[in-house]
């Protein structure tokens, strides 16, 4: 159960992270671009929403409102073009 005491809305996220090639040192152009076009690292996330701007959504996974200033951790800082899909999760 969410304590009163949060006073920040719970969301759900899915968005598309930043990786690497997966470990190979040398690639053709046309293998590059394959990798580029079919490869995405999609990660499902729930947490408290900080703060969003026109640029990032700020968004902690874990919070201890029994200690002054909220405490937070597991804290992500996540661009606005990556979010591929948002929900309010109500309680």
């Amino acid at each position: 159960m969410r304590p009163s005491k949060i006073k920040y809305p719970l969301i759900y996220i899915e968005w598309c992270d930043a990786f690497t090639n997966e470990g190979k040192a040398w690639f053709s152009v046309d293998e590059i671009m394959d990798w580029a076009k079919n490869k995405d690292w999609i990660i499902c996330q729930s947490g408290y929403l900080i703060e969003e701007t026109k640029e990032y959504l700020l968004v902690v996974s874990q919070m201890n409102p029994q200690r002054d200033g909220n405490m937070v951790g597991g804290v992500i800082k996540i661009p606005k073009t990556w979010i591929r899909k948002r929900k309010l999760i109500k309680l």
